[in-house]
């Protein structure tokens, strides 16, 4: 588990951009044959629903129902250190 909201945000951000690379990398190749394009299919839907997940994991913490991300900021902006 991370640290911060903000370290959490990072690594879902990361992980969007490394789930997206792996996607278009992988319509880049040629199907040669139907398994190919089949599994081809199948790893992009993979992709997809992990970019959805991590998205929706991210419009959580920026919705900041629970406030924890604008108590660590206003915390960050008194003290300087942000908290674990």
């Amino acid at each position: 588990m991370t640290a911060t909201l903000l370290e959490q945000t990072r690594v879902f951000h990361e992980d969007i951009e490394r789930l997206e690379k792996a996607a278009v990398d992988c319509l880049l190749e040629n199907a040669k044959t139907h398994r190919d394009l089949v599994f081809q299919t199948h790893f992009v839907n993979k992709c997809l629903e992990k970019i959805i997940d991590r998205s929706k994991q991210l419009e959580l913490i920026y919705g900041d129902s629970d406030g924890l991300r604008k108590r660590g900021d206003q915390l960050y902006l008194w003290t300087g250190v942000r908290p674990l």
